[in-house]
């Protein structure tokens, strides 16, 4: 994005953008707070992993949270998520002309009754 807004933007008057696939997480039961929770957390980790340090210069603060907490869990001394300098925040934010966005389906999100003991993992 840097290249192109500094060398061509002004020549072919262009856009940049991303597009990000992302299934729609939905509570099972919109009365229960636990799963709202559990969907929203399904949408930051799914989407706002990738669209969030580009339209707001850092990861999710529940994707901060959880995985600062899990790392914690699991004996480590810091977070399996690396964290922004001030810098790199900086260099990131904003760009983006635009967000495509590929939806295909939509997921029932609950949350778990019994966490996973397991290492870490991409789902853990």
């Amino acid at each position: 994005w840097h290249s192109y807004n500094t060398t061509w933007r002004s020549k072919q008057q262009g856009l940049v953008g991303i597009s990000l696939n992302c299934d729609w997480g939905e509570p099972v039961d919109i009365s229960n707070p636990k799963d709202i929770e559990a969907a929203e957390r399904y949408l930051q980790f799914c989407l706002g992993w990738f669209a969030n340090p580009i339209y707001a210069g850092d990861y999710p603060q529940v994707m901060k949270d959880y995985i600062g907490r899990k790392s914690a869990e699991q004996g480590l001394e810091m977070s399996r998520l690396p964290v922004f300098s001030l810098q790199e925040k900086s260099y990131i934010k904003g760009t983006s002309d635009f967000l495509g966005l590929g939806h295909f389906t939509t997921r029932y999100i609950t949350e778990r009754k019994n966490p996973s003991r397991q290492g870490p993992s991409y789902q853990n």
